[in-house]
């Protein structure tokens, strides 16, 4: 079990994350050219499919859930498959730079209050949900998922506040996360 071992933890024990964005990086592309063609004029189409693939990968994971070890759910590659799932379909979707020129361009004040929202659950979640909860198998990781494509959604929104100056993208906090991604870079040279 992924969760019941005692000690120093393998080496290479949590590549397997890695070892699923790969599996998805090789195959989803393929797999979305190879749909795109034949309906590539029925966007809504290709986006229902994605659509369903989620919540597919969603209940399988709430399927696979044993509470006495999640491990089996917790490492498969279908049952983790929503959340770059998400990540694709708000890709496909959401055109930030077509926003200021549509209907969505006054919508920036609601994205960054439902931004803000998302950021909350997300916090709200990672203190209360832990890797062996059942919410989490049980809907927790799409949940996760579907507040980050919010967030994301709302940074990248041209006249939301929340990537803005005094959100998110705040000179300290710009200043904090580029010290956090160059420094140890630095260090290791």
């Amino acid at each position: 079990s992924y969760f019941e071992q005692a000690g120093r933890p393998p080496l290479l024990r949590h590549l397997w994350s890695l070892a699923i964005e790969l599996q998805f990086y090789l195959v989803f592309p393929l797999v979305l050219v190879a749909s795109m063609r034949p309906w590539r004029h029925r966007l809504d189409l290709v986006a229902g499919a994605l659509a369903a693939t989620i919540l597919g990968s969603a209940i399988y994971m709430a399927i696979l859930y044993q509470p006495d070890d999640p491990t089996r759910a917790y490492f498969d590659t279908f049952a983790r498959l929503s959340a770059p799932l998400v990540g694709a379909l708000l890709a496909l979707l959401w055109r930030p730079r077509n926003l200021s020129r549509s209907a969505a361009a006054n919508l920036g004040p609601r994205l960054t209050v439902l931004g803000v929202a998302a950021l909350v659950g997300l916090v709200w979640m990672l203190h209360v949900a832990g890797d062996r909860s059942a919410f989490m198998y049980r809907g927790g990781f799409l949940l996760a998922a579907l507040l980050a494509g919010v967030v994301v959604a709302s940074l990248t929104h041209p006249s939301s506040q929340l990537g803005g100056r005094i959100g998110l993208g705040a000179p300290f906090l710009v200043a904090v996360s580029y010290t956090h991604l160059t420094l140890p870079t630095i260090c290791s040279v």
